[in-house]
């Protein structure tokens, strides 16, 4: 057992040192604590909201108000804070969580940057009610978003996380990375990119730009509304059952086989490119793949 003497603000603090190179050098245990708030807020206002390393789920609900149930894990020497600041467009929430404690000896000859907690131990899980008609834009790392039942225009922003959107109106743009989106029940124009993960639609009606790099995409139930559809990937598939949706079908790939079914049954096989005329809009349906098959259902 041996303990290190660091010099910060206060003065000396002990550090003891564990055993094992993938350990800390402090482990804390951690507590589960809840916070709630409710505020006031008109149905078509601005919501941001960011947070890190946790959980993000949005309902939708009849109420001009928001209500914010926290679940968070710290403990008492290094708290995660909810700030919360209100105007009259709108609100913003940021989750703050506590910042690394450096050390140093020597006049900064040498220097420590310790996490002073264990992997995982600092979370917040945010659960929000907010009105149905909503400006949004929600940023998460390390941790899974979901909306459900929201209109307006919402954006997302990800990194190492799953996000799910289901029942909404208006306008979404989703961006991830490590992570797959999945969208059903929209009646939207929909833009949505992820890196390494895929790309999930169901019962979607309005215009599509979906692109993948290391991923697939779903896609089932479809109506560009003559919005005009895309979907591209790189070293992923695409498989479309395209519902009600019509429109000039175009596809194109470098490596991959390419299906198409038409509404009598017929299936045409081809490489590399096909396309062809499904009666009823003037929108264009574009498929384009750089390493994937292509899979088509009328």
């Amino acid at each position: 057992f041996v303990t290190l003497f660091l010099l910060n603000s206060t003065g000396l603090m002990a550090m003891p040192k564990t055993n094992g190179l993938d350990k800390s050098m402090i482990e804390l245990e951690s507590e589960i604590r809840n916070e709630s708030q409710t505020r006031p807020l008109l149905s078509g206002s601005r919501l941001n909201l960011k947070n890190i390393n946790g959980r993000i789920e949005i309902e939708g609900w009849d109420k001009n108000e928001i209500q914010v149930d926290a679940v968070i894990t710290d403990n008492p020497e290094y708290r995660i804070k909810i700030e919360t600041t209100q105007d009259n467009q709108g609100i913003t929430i940021n989750v703050q969580f506590p910042k690394q404690f450096y050390g140093s000896a020597f006049f900064g000859l040498f220097q420590w940057n310790l996490r002073p907690w264990k992997k995982d131990s600092l979370k917040c899980d945010l659960k929000l009610r907010v009105p149905r008609k909503l400006q949004g834009s929600f940023t998460n790392v390390n941790g899974f978003t979901g909306v459900n039942n929201i209109e307006g225009s919402i954006a997302i922003d990800s990194v190492n996380g799953d996000f799910e959107v289901r029942s909404i109106k208006g306008v979404f743009k989703g961006d991830t990375t490590n992570g797959t989106i999945s969208v059903t029940e929209a009646d939207a124009e929909l833009e949505l990119k992820t890196v390494n993960g895929s790309i999930k639609l169901d019962q979607v009606s309005g215009s599509i730009k979906a692109g993948t790099v290391n991923g697939s995409i779903l896609a089932k139930n479809l109506n560009g509304k003559d919005g005009g559809m895309s979907f591209k990937t790189v070293n992923g598939g695409v498989r479309l059952a395209l519902g009600s949706a019509s429109g000039t079908l175009h596809l194109t790939n470098l490596v991959g086989k390419i299906t198409y079914t038409d509404n009598t049954g017929r299936l045409y096989r081809g490489n590399r490119l096909f396309s062809t005329d499904i009666p009823g809009s003037q929108q264009k349906i574009k498929v384009a793949t750089v390493n994937g098959s292509i899979e088509v259902v009328q």
